[in-house]
């Protein structure tokens, strides 16, 4: 691999995140690797997590996820993931379907006037947000205290829905 930021052929860090998160999906979740639809991505320092809808092999069910991958020892490896079936709807007032895995919270956002979904600690401090693309968010996040607050927010900042992240 090359180093020069000019070389067009080279895959980027983040090409290189997406394979090591299609492949986890293909691995762990039973992804057709045709199927694999990357939904967004975000990177955040040595963290990608993506987002993606797949059809299982066995089943062939439709499914939605993230996998968050992380440089380690040189390499992308996955360090979480969650999924659920692509019609599932959750009782979340933020989030339709989500999930997350210690450090990143994503999903795709419940309401379609949310313009930016945000994660709070108890004291009120922000921790990050992510404006709403394609109808997902990514969080992501050093830690997170009991008693944070996620919040969507419309394009005015008003405030739409608030859960409770325990």
């Amino acid at each position: 691999m090359h180093a020069t930021p000019w070389c067009t052929y080279c895959p980027t860090m983040e090409n290189v995140a997406r394979e090591a998160a299609v492949d986890t999906l293909v691995r762990d979740s039973d992804a057709i690797p045709d199927s694999v639809e990357i939904v967004r991505q975000r990177r955040s320092g040595d963290r990608v997590t993506v987002l993606a809808r797949w059809t299982e092999a066995r089943e062939g069910r439709l499914r939605r996820g993230a996998v968050d991958v992380a440089m380690t020892s040189g390499a992308w490896r996955a360090v979480g993931a969650w999924d659920s079936n692509a019609n599932h709807v959750s009782d979340n007032p933020v989030w339709d379907a989500w999930g997350g895995s210690g450090q990143s919270l994503s999903g795709w956002v419940s309401d379609p006037a949310a313009a930016l979904v945000r994660f709070r600690h108890p004291d009120g401090s922000q921790v990050d947000a992510d404006s709403v693309q394609d109808g997902v968010a990514i969080l992501i996040y050093e830690t997170a205290p009991r008693g944070s607050i996620i919040e969507s927010l419309d394009k005015d900042g008003k405030v739409l829905h608030t859960a409770r992240f325990a």
